[in-house]
């Protein structure tokens, strides 16, 4: 029993550590916010930074960085980083997701009310190696917070039969500045030392689509 409340306090202590570093990356106005959530079967730290909405301001929320925190045996993960992200990002902007677990509860408008919401995608990032409560394991966090994809979506509320449901509709998508990295990802090296980092390499988002 002593030895599992002390894994309890070194994980909680090895969570505020972690999150110290999440903090400095949020911009003005956002706050961070550290996240679990299983994509394609494996566990995942999801680091972002999220405003809630005040009046007519929208909310918004941004991932800026995640991990596959390590288990043992490990988990293999068969999604590319790219589909991993487009996952979460897709999760954490949903209206139950938004309003359950990162603002104050608010109900959708009913059709064809609007409620609108943003995103930033940051479209550049990098792979950092680090220890993660005694496992070397890979941090993927966004590397250049000056330019973006901002998208903005709206929610309401359907009702039906059954009830209801939620209805996205994406408004809009701009880029914000320019990219400023040339790499691909399968163009990088992938770091295997702790305290190391990758090169900075392209995100495929709305604004900056995968060629074909």
């Amino acid at each position: 029993m002593r030895n599992i409340f002390f894994l309890l306090a070194v994980a909680i202590t090895a969570f505020f550590v972690f999150q110290g570093q999440a903090i400095a990356q949020c911009p003005d106005g956002y706050t961070p916010r550290t996240v679990y959530m299983t994509i394609n079967g494996c566990p995942y730290q999801v680091d972002l930074c999220v405003s809630c909405s005040v009046g007519p301001v929208p909310s918004s929320v941004s991932v800026i960085g995640l991990l596959q925190i390590p288990q043992t045996p490990p988990c293999v993960q068969t999604w590319t980083f790219q589909q991993v992200l487009q996952e979460v990002e897709s999760q954490v902007s949903t209206w139950d997701y938004m309003y359950t677990y990162l603002c104050d509860p608010m109900t959708a408008p009913p059709c064809p009310n609007q409620a609108y919401n943003s995103m930033n995608h940051w479209v550049c990032w990098k792979i950092q190696c680090i220890e993660y409560l005694g496992e070397i394991t890979l941090y993927y966090v966004a590397c250049d917070y000056d330019n973006y994809c901002e998208e903005t979506y709206s929610w309401c509320w359907q009702a039906d039969e059954h009830g209801g449901h939620y209805v996205r509709t994406s408004y809009e998508h701009h880029m914000v500045g320019s990219i400023n990295c040339t790499l691909e990802g399968w163009q990088i090296h992938v770091p295997t030392v702790p305290g190391t980092e990758s090169e900075c390499y392209i995100y495929h988002t709305p604004c900056n689509p995968t060629i074909p």
